[in-house]
């Protein structure tokens, strides 16, 4: 039976399916959304849709090139960071995109809607309301169970002494590995680590301490951090340590690539002043 593709039809439904799936993805790597990016890389995604014109490929460079466009919607939705972390995330896009299209091609196999092809990899549907819906229902049943195992073998909330090494002076508190906290860098995507600036006053060094109250004076590089919590939002002054140093159960580590956030706000309480961001604990 012949399916007419309608190019229209095509764009806007794989658009609508990336930007969910982005969705789930900034949820589950524990990023900040950014509804911006998430449409300007789903409407990536919505372009490599029209592979779906081109003659069959073999499984090999179908799966290439959908690695391809996964990599392209992470740096568009992410922004440059760390190879790890971008390899992390890429990885993580591919697997929910193969679920989606996995539910969808075996309902096309199984269900045979008229309206529906399965090519290259491209998933077209131009059907009624309801089926849609189940479709729907369906692939996002699969990444509910998905990020429900990925919370499962997440890092636990653990605390940490964390030893942080600035000009030669070391600023000491206790943090909390938080799974709810996806503070980073705006732009390099640098996850951060917070802690209340109350207990390592003492310790700052003058110079930077000058600084974090009057940056505008003070050649020392600050990074200024955003925040969102609930009711409340703001940035937070961060600077790259020379050194970090993590203490727990399981001994003690050094973790690179980090900015140290300092809150005027009160964090945690009598066992933890500060907040970790889980994926330094990962890496």
């Amino acid at each position: 039976m012949e399916c007419y593709i309608y190019l229209d039809v095509l764009l806007i439904t794989n658009g609508i399916i990336n930007y969910l799936l982005l969705r789930c993805f900034s949820r589950i790597a524990g990023l900040k959304p950014n509804g911006k990016r998430e449409v300007a890389a789903a409407l990536i995604g919505a372009l490599f849709s029209l592979t779906i014109f081109l003659p069959m490929q073999g499984m090999i460079l179908t799966t290439l090139a959908k690695i391809t466009c996964c990599g392209v919607m992470v740096l568009i939705c992410c922004g440059f960071c760390r190879m790890r972390f971008f390899l992390y995330r890429m990885f993580l896009l591919f697997t929910l995109s193969f679920l989606f299209a996995g539910v969808m091609t075996a309902i096309w196999m199984v269900i045979k809607p008229a309206n529906m092809l399965a090519h290259n990899g491209i998933i077209y549907f131009h059907f009624n309301p309801v089926l849609l819906l189940f479709c729907m229902a369906a692939a996002y049943g699969i990444v509910t169970v998905f990020q429900r195992y990925l919370r499962k073998t997440a890092v636990v909330h653990k605390i940490y002494r964390v030893t942080a090494q600035v000009d030669k002076r070391e600023l000491s508190f206790y943090a909390l590995v938080d799974s709810g906290n996806g503070l980073r860098d705006a732009f390099t995507g640098t996850p951060v680590i917070v802690c209340s600036r109350r207990v390592v006053e003492e310790h700052i060094p003058l110079p930077l301490k000058y600084a974090l109250d009057h940056p505008e004076k003070t050649d020392i590089p600050i990074r200024w951090i955003p925040f969102q919590t609930v009711g409340y939002q703001g940035i937070l002054p961060a600077i790259r340590p020379e050194k970090i140093m993590l203490t727990g159960e399981e001994g003690h580590f050094s973790v690179e690539d980090v900015y140290l956030a300092f809150s005027e706000k009160e964090i945690g309480n009598k066992e933890f002043s500060g907040l970790i961001h889980p994926e330094i604990i990962k890496s």
